[in-house]
C-alpha cells in the first residue's frame, strides 16, 4: 500500500480512531506502539475514569468495526483495542505501576489467555475491542495480584497462615 493510500485512510473519523491516529500503520510494531503512547498518556494524566474508559471502548469498537468493513478484516492497523486494554489494566492504579503494566499487558496481549482469544473472534469491532479490554482486565487484576503479594502484606499474611518461616 502506498503512502497515500494510508494517509487516505486516516483522513476518516473511523481511520483516526481505528488506528490509534495513525500509530497502526507502522510497519513495526504497531501493537506495541500504541500502547507505548498510551503509556505516555497515562504517565501525563494519571489515568482515566470509568466513563472515558467506557466511551473509549464503545467509540473505538465502532471506529475499528467501521474500518474493517471498509478497509478489510483482517487489518493489522487496528490498534485501538491495545489501547484501550491498556488503558482497562491501568484503571484504578497509579503511576508507579505504570512500566510493570506496560509489560506485563504486552505479555498478557501477546499470550492472549482465556477469555481474551475467544473475545477477539466475535465479529467485527467488538471483537477487536472485547479481545483488548479482556486482556486488560487479565493485567488489572494481575497487577493488583502483585502489589498485595509484595506491598501490601498478603505474602506475609500466607506465610503466617501455612506457618512457613519464623
Amino acid at each position: 500500500m502506498g503512502s497515500r493510500q494510508r494517509f487516505r485512510r486516516l483522513l476518516t473519523w473511523h481511520g483516526l480512531i481505528a488506528t490509534v491516529f495513525g500509530i497502526g500503520m507502522s510497519p513495526r510494531m504497531p501493537e506495541a506502539l500504541a500502547t507505548a503512547a498510551c503509556l505516555a498518556v497515562f504517565l501525563l494524566t494519571g489515568g482515566a475514569n470509568i466513563v472515558f474508559l467506557a466511551a473509549a471502548a464503545v467509540a473505538g469498537a465502532i471506529a475499528a468495526d467501521r474500518y474493517a468493513r471498509v478497509y478489510g478484516a483482517g487489518s493489522r492497523e487496528v490498534v485501538v483495542g491495545e489501547a484501550v486494554g491498556f488503558w482497562a489494566s491501568m484503571f484504578g492504579l497509579d503511576r508507579t505501576f505504570a512500566l510493570v503494566g506496560f509489560f506485563l499487558f504486552r505479555v498478557v496481549s501477546a499470550l492472549r489467555p482465556f477469555p481474551a482469544g475467544y473475545a477477539e473472534k466475535l465479529p467485527g469491532g467488538f471483537g477487536v475491542m472485547a479481545g483488548g479490554v479482556c486482556c486488560g482486565v487479565i493485567a488489572n487484576v494481575l497487577l493488583r495480584a502483585l502489589d498485595w503479594m509484595f506491598f501490601q502484606g498478603g505474602l506475609d499474611a500466607a506465610y503466617k497462615f501455612f506457618g512457613i518461616g519464623g
